[in-house]
């Protein structure tokens, strides 16, 4: 878990340097969830079920640490099934997700940051 931890505030102390926050109040509310997460679980990809939100509804859907690269199929919190290629180890991904897919995906070790 420490690991875990660790590895989360590099990404987003590196991350923070990186991004604009907008005078808009719903852009800065998303940034800093985004960037400071208070909730993390580990992954469990399927093709017909969604990520479980542990939070009160606000969330829209979770970026994702991905341990071990791969493919990644997911659908956004937009409603779009899409198929990244590539995708190293150790990568932070800045994508609002509800779902990885089983079917395509060979990324593992993922983690959803709320």
């Amino acid at each position: 878990m420490v690991v875990i931890k660790d590895v989360i505030h590099s990404i987003v102390y590196s991350l923070i340097k990186t991004i604009t926050i907008t005078n808009n109040q719903k852009q800065t509310k998303m940034a800093y969830q985004k960037l400071q997460p208070a909730r993390a679980a580990v992954v469990t990809k399927s093709d017909t079920v969604d990520i479980p939100n542990p939070g009160n509804g606000d969330v829209e859907g979770c970026v994702l640490y991905v341990g071990t690269g791969g493919i990644l199929r997911v659908l956004t919190a937009a409603g779009d099934d899409i198929t990244f290629t590539n995708i190293a180890n150790g990568t932070f991904f800045p994508v609002q997700v509800v779902r990885v897919f089983a079917s395509t995906t060979t990324a593992n070790n993922i983690i959803a940051l709320w």
